[in-house]
């Protein structure tokens, strides 16, 4: 037998080299040998759940948590209507320290680390921009550095603006540094503790902090997606999801499912011991129906209402993707290339292309990156595409100044 839990982690794809989904591959070895598969999620990937529904997989539902824990209560803050201090809405402070006089401890969710998302000019407006990517620096106020975190381009902090000289630089937005040290102020007789890639990087503090979690004592748990996979904390009776308008408006159509993946994963931290747990929600847009389906309804019901959604857009799973990718140091180069590979797959019928197109970061660790969509409604036929592209494309295109790669069932489009 072949376990994957958490079935729906992007994480199961390699994005980097040989691009594969281990799903996918743990299906076509299971065939292979025999044997079943066993695809285990609280929040199941809508290409799983549209395979159950073809009757491709069997779908077996548990009905209750483990043991004696109740699912939480949602609660939705509109931060429009709401004083608020260090980032979080005054009335999950006021919350937050109830359950801590209780004895119990809290956990706050924001997918961001540093302190600041961005440095900025309050004269001219500038922004830190890193200068390999289509992307700004991050403030890392600890160590005193601006880091990219798509390329690892790293400077020391700027005080003075680049563009028109003021010492007036301000941080702007928030990440888990930053919630630290303010929670320090607003609770400063309560431990906090920070669960990110930065405050665990050394050999063994993931295990320290594990520990002092795990001992029970009234605290304080910020962190990013890494406490949302799987953890046991069992005196955790409140978590607060600190910023989740960002996934709001991305130009991703899967950001709404990953979006409510994660909140879903990291409510699932919440009363799973013997008291019952809540959790509250932050958001600028509480109309959105993304966050009415998060804080109203059950996953069940949002994948529904986003299968009928893609259904409807002949979106995958309905339909199937591939993207020809175009990495170079020539700006409009990509394009180029790009644009004449088109020409060649007009004799395919039954192909949508979208693009040529930039990629949404056009620019990453100093190469220019454009980005063909494929689309078809059989995927043998694809697979016939693909296989073309991989015997043909360095005799019809070669070009030793293009990077180029296809991706079969991409997830990240960035």
């Amino acid at each position: 037998m072949i376990i994957i839990d958490e079935e729906h982690d992007a994480s199961f794809k390699q994005q980097d080299g040989f691009k594969y989904h281990c799903r996918s591959l743990a299906l076509y070895r299971a065939h292979q040998a025999g044997i079943p598969v066993v695809l285990g999620s609280a929040t199941p990937s809508l290409e799983s759940l549209y395979n159950a529904e073809q009757g491709k997989f069997s779908y077996l539902q548990l009905q209750k948590r483990a043991g004696n824990s109740q699912l939480p209560t949602t609660h939705l803050l509109d931060l429009n209507r709401c004083q608020s201090q260090a980032s979080l809405g005054q009335p999950l402070i006021d919350e937050m320290a109830k359950q801590i006089n209780n004895g119990q401890q809290v956990m706050l969710f924001i997918n961001r680390r540093g302190f600041a998302p961005v440095l900025m000019c309050e004269e001219c407006h500038w922004l830190t921009e890193c200068s390999r990517c289509s992307s700004f620096t991050t403030y890392h106020k600890g160590s005193n550095l601006l880091i990219c975190h798509h390329c690892g381009f790293q400077h020391p902090t700027l005080h003075q603006c680049l563009g028109c000289g003021s010492t007036r630089m301000t941080p702007v937005g928030v990440g888990t540094e930053q919630i630290e040290t303010n929670l320090a102020t607003l609770f400063p007789n309560v431990d906090v503790v920070r669960l990110d890639r930065d405050s665990t990087s050394k050999k063994g503090e993931f295990d320290n902090k594990l520990n002092q979690i795990n001992s029970g004592k009234p605290m304080i748990i910020v962190g990013t997606q890494m406490i949302a996979k799987g953890h046991h904390f069992p005196n955790v009776s409140l978590v607060g999801i600190v910023d989740v308008d960002g996934a709001l408006f991305s130009s991703d159509f899967r950001a709404a499912e990953k979006l409510s993946q994660l909140v879903v994963q990291v409510a699932g931290r919440a009363g799973r011991g013997s008291v019952k747990g809540q959790v509250w929600l932050q958001t600028k847009f509480p109309e959105h129906p993304v966050i009415q389906d998060l804080v109203n309804n059950e996953y069940k019901d949002f994948a529904k209402f986003a299968l009928s959604e893609r259904k409807m857009l002949n979106l995958p799973p309905y339909s199937h993707h591939i993207v020809i990718r175009a990495e170079t140091t020539v700006p409009n180069l990509g394009l180029e290339w790009l644009s004449n590979l088109s020409n060649y797959l007009h004799d395919y019928e039954g192909l949508l292309m979208l693009g040529p197109t930039p990629a949404p970061m056009t620019r990453k660790a100093g190469k220019f990156r454009h980005m063909l969509t494929i689309q078809s409604q059989s995927r043998p036929y694809l697979h016939k595409l693909v296989n073309w592209l991989l015997e043909n494309l360095d005799t019809i295109q070669k070009d030793n100044r293009i990077r180029w790669s296809v991706d079969v069932d991409p997830i990240d489009l960035s």
